[in-house]
């Protein structure tokens, strides 16, 4: 069996081509053949990994765009990518680069907390994006982090017309007169939001419910994404010119300790990670989908 491995990928007057990855423990060795997946470019090994129904889409059609390869992807600027295609492009390369020779098959989940139950429970051996560090538990193993604390950045959006001020915000001390809406289930946004010391913090079930809240002027103002929001921005909104928050966590890959690929997938994929960060392939993978930004890195983080 052959255990050599090239892959390519262009950054910046960088390429990268690996040789053969770093040999696995004997323990993950042990659940490779236990599960059978062989080292072998002809014979790769099919394995389920949840992520959002959300993002089906999204992937599909980033792939075709791009080829159909998630391998030789390298360029992630597309009006159908956003930070959870990356992941899910990063997380395949990151595998192979480890030595793991398998093809991902993502299936729909119709929310986070249903995901990452299906990898602690071992339905599935890995989650197929990264996810908050305080959702880990002794079921899993985790990754290093791809997004580091407080690097996951949110903008601040709101009426364009809200009569207390938020169009003119400039500081923390500006938004803390302000009442704010998030996702119930937005543990982190919820806990951010409350460490900022806004005054009041409402919660709905639904983004289109926080929505719904904002234009009746039940909230003054929401934490979202830029690219998520920018590209689907609500009629009379703005995003509050020159802010950013900064969510007080990191964020790394998941996977399973109970399904028996779950050790070797995991000793591959930190080999892969490690490889890819070296080049600075996350970075320029977020900035291209507009997850990050040089626009919004010099905007004024007022938190953390």
């Amino acid at each position: 069996m052959r255990l050599l491995y090239f892959l390519l990928l262009i950054i910046p007057f960088v390429k990268i081509s690996f040789a053969e990855p770093e040999q696995p423990s004997q323990a993950s060795e042990d659940a490779r053949l236990s599960w059978q997946y062989h080292v072998c470019p002809d014979d790769p090994q099919s394995i389920p990994a949840p992520i959002m129904d959300a993002n089906m889409g999204h992937y599909a059609r980033f792939l075709e765009e791009k080829g159909g390869d998630p391998l030789k992807i390298d360029d992630f600027d597309s009006k159908h990518s956003n930070r959870v295609v990356v992941d899910m492009i990063l997380l395949q390369q990151a595998l192979k680069l480890g030595g793991a020779n398998v093809q991902l098959n993502f299936y729909g989940s119709p929310n986070p907390s249903r995901a990452e139950l299906d990898v602690k429970q071992g339905v599935s051996p890995i989650l197929g994006y990264e996810t908050w560090n305080s959702n880990f538990d002794d079921t899993v193993y985790m990754s290093d982090c791809v997004i580091g604390k407080g690097e996951f950045l949110k903008v601040v959006v709101g009426r364009q017309d809200n009569g207390k001020g938020l169009m003119k915000a400039k500081s923390l001390a500006d938004l803390q007169q302000l009442t704010a809406v998030t996702g119930h289930r937005w543990s982190i946004d919820i806990m951010t939001l409350r460490e900022m010391g806004i005054k009041e913090v409402a919660t709905a079930p639904k983004y289109s419910l926080q929505i719904s809240m904002l234009q009746e002027r039940r909230a003054d103002f929401g934490l979202y994404e830029y690219t998520n929001i920018i590209n689907d921005m609500p009629a009379g909104f703005a995003v509050v010119p020159g802010l950013t928050v900064g969510l007080n966590e990191s964020r790394h890959f998941m996977v399973s300790k109970s399904h028996p690929a779950g050790r070797f997938l995991f000793e591959a994929l930190q080999r892969g990670i490690k490889i890819l960060k070296s080049h600075e392939v996350f970075k320029k993978a977020y900035r291209e989908c507009g997850f990050t930004s040089s626009e919004l890195e010099s905007w004024h983080k007022i938190f953390p």
